[in-house]
């Protein structure tokens, strides 16, 4: 309605390319070794975080269903059912190679999975903000096509929430005994001791991104959901004292 199949055919051409250029990425599966906005690349300690991880792999599921759907709208059918393969498959290695039970009868998505095995100790790393583009997702009515369990996702935001909380609100990674990067275990745990306070870094979105899931799929109250929001503003309003400034 209102000249959305014309603005939906102008724009199918370049977010064709995208979607087919972010399949060709996922050679195991989800996108592999790609850089995302938390790395700087070169010898930063997060460059190329392991060979996949949840915060490039859960966008990249999102971006499949979204690409699948506009796909479907403009009669490219062929394609549409290519990016349902791809997001089918990547939700495996999600589950496989990400996913970590623990004793408690909880679970989380490991901050990382290297094929080399730099996959940390008994108890992976946990980075806070991986569901970003699942959040995404919800906002844009693809959380069904996504398929990714909503007791996973709150079992994961729990894991967040009590191992990541801090004053400022959640910290970028915890437990992470390994750098995930190039060079194997050893250059990665070298950088790592390096420039460990990194991963006690407050992340603003981190902390809003799980607020806003824990809402949507019922973890606890709203209260204690917006109780880690909170965190953040009272950061910028008494600690950088910029109310406007929400970086």
């Amino acid at each position: 309605a209102g000249g959305g199949d014309a603005w939906m055919r102008g724009r199918w051409p370049s977010a064709r390319l995208a979607a087919n250029w972010s399949m060709a990425t996922a050679t195991e599966g989800l996108p592999t070794r790609l850089f995302n906005t938390y790395e700087t690349g070169g010898s930063h300690p997060y460059s190329h975080e392991g060979d996949v991880n949840p915060y490039n792999g859960v966008l990249f599921l999102s971006a499949l269903a979204a690409a699948a759907e506009m796909a479907t709208a403009v009669g490219d059918h062929a394609f549409a059912t290519r990016c349902t393969a791809a997001l089918e498959a990547g939700r495996t290695v999600l589950a496989t190679r990400l996913w970590v039970e623990q004793g408690d009868g909880g679970g989380y998505w490991r901050a990382a999975w290297c094929r080399g095995g730099a996959n940390g100790t008994a108890l992976p790393a946990l980075q806070a903000g991986v569901l970003y583009g699942l959040m995404w997702a919800r906002v844009l009515g693809l959380s069904d096509a996504v398929g990714i369990d909503d007791d996973k996702v709150r079992q994961h935001l729990k894991a967040e929430r009590a191992r990541c909380t801090r004053e400022y609100g959640l910290i970028f990674v915890a437990n992470r005994t390994v750098c995930e990067g190039e060079g194997g275990a050893a250059a990665g745990a070298a950088r790592l001791g390096a420039q460990i306070i990194t991963d006690e870094d407050a992340w603003a979105e981190t902390s809003m991104t799980h607020a806003a899931l824990s809402v949507a799929v019922g973890l606890g109250s709203t209260a204690d959901a917006l109780a880690v929001a909170e965190l953040v503003l009272d950061s910028y309003r008494t600690v950088l004292n910029d109310q406007w400034d929400y970086r």
